[in-house]
């Protein structure tokens, strides 16, 4: 039984420090338009990142980006 235990603690642990990486979109709009793109195997940090510096080109312009 303590073997299980044991062998059930190490899954978990494993399976909660690894990251799931999958495509995210990213859109950035304004009152009018809506531009999306594919971020494609990312992890959900990674891919935040690269649309919010996506959002700092816009900046003053009105358009925001997000991930959807």
């Amino acid at each position: 039984m303590k073997k299980i235990i044991v062998a059930f603690g190490v899954v978990a642990l494993f399976a909660g420090t690894t990251s799931c990486k999958k495509d995210w979109t990213c859109t950035c709009s304004d009152s009018v338009n809506s531009v999306s793109f594919t971020i494609e195997n990312e992890t959900k940090k990674d891919a935040e990142s690269a649309c919010n510096e996506t959002n700092t080109i816009y900046v003053g312009t009105g358009v925001g980006c997000s991930l959807d």
